[in-house]
């Protein structure tokens, strides 16, 4: 006679198999067992959707149910204002004033963002009339930028310190809020030290601000010649792409050139306005009214 018992020694997750095990009985030659593989289940997704607003972009959020992964797709176009007498009539927003800044011109890349970085509270001029867009950003900057970004949250431990940026500093709410969300950490070993004056590069401002958006899923293969899986900023490079905040130069990403302060307003707005895939949609559009024109 044989007696058949099956019991789950490791439980399958979502992303993970399991282990169970059949044990069996028998009267002349005792107990025997052997394992079997359980099948992950798969994630459990429920779909929350976030509309666009006059200056935000719109998306999806799809949460598992069991364990919790999330990412975030189906990006839509921030739909801009509609001014009527000066006044957005969707969200009530102000109409920009002229543009200030003598260092800002129409044909530059980064006028769009400089504006609606002073008008969203993002950043300001170095004084009424410059805007210094040329200038290199540093860490302690940066983290004062993502921060104002994301409507300057409040940060909630204080067990992380750093012997360069004191209370007193003026980047120390930006800097705990951004260690404290896993955007970035110290650069020595002990994490002693922030390094608030440090220049910043292309590689550390888009991994920085592909950290601060929550890591979100992309969905290309690599564009760049010179940037491997190996390299920390992996992620955030290819990311950047997708989303049109950084193309590169001539299928390169060039992860070491300095970022300046036209740069990184430049990629929140693209980010946060969905505007380069608007810009997209609208050359898109263009062309093919140019090939019915042409018919």
């Amino acid at each position: 006679m044989t007696d058949y018992n099956y019991t789950v020694i490791v439980p399958a997750t979502c992303t993970a198999a399991g282990t169970g095990r059949y044990t069996w009985k028998t009267t002349t030659y005792g107990t025997f067992s052997f394992d079997v593989a359980i099948p992950n289940t798969g994630h459990s997704y429920s779909t929350t959707i976030t509309e666009p607003s006059c200056t935000a972009q719109g998306y999806a959020v799809h949460t598992c149910s069991v364990c919790g992964d999330s990412f975030k797709d189906s990006y839509t176009a921030a739909l801009g204002h509609n001014y009527v007498n000066g006044v957005c009539t969707r969200c009530g927003a102000r109409e920009a004033q002229q543009n200030p800044f003598v260092d800002v011109q129409e044909t530059d890349f980064f006028f769009d963002p400089v504006l609606w970085a002073v008008e969203s509270g993002v950043t300001g001029g170095i004084d009424e009339t410059h805007f210094a867009p040329e200038r290199t950003v540093m860490r302690a900057d940066a983290m004062v930028f993502f921060w104002a970004a994301n409507d300057r949250p409040a940060f909630s431990s204080t067990d992380k310190t750093f012997r360069d940026v004191k209370k007193k500093h003026w980047a120390y709410d930006a800097v705990m809020w951004a260690v404290e969300n896993g955007i970035t950490g110290g650069t020595d070993a002990a994490g002693q030290y922030f390094s608030p004056q440090k220049t910043c590069s292309r590689s550390e401002i888009l991994q920085f601000l592909y950290a601060a958006m929550g890591k979100p899923v992309y969905h290309i293969d690599n564009p760049y010649s010179d940037v491997k899986p190996k390299h920390w900023y992996y992620d955030g490079a290819i990311w950047a792409y997708e989303n049109g905040l950084e193309k590169g130069e001539d299928g390169k990403f060039q992860a070491k050139t300095p970022c300046t302060r036209g740069y990184v307003v430049t990629y929140l707005y693209r980010f946060i306005t969905g505007q380069e895939l608007a810009e997209l949609k609208c050359r898109m559009q263009n062309a093919k009214c140019r090939m019915q024109d042409a018919k």
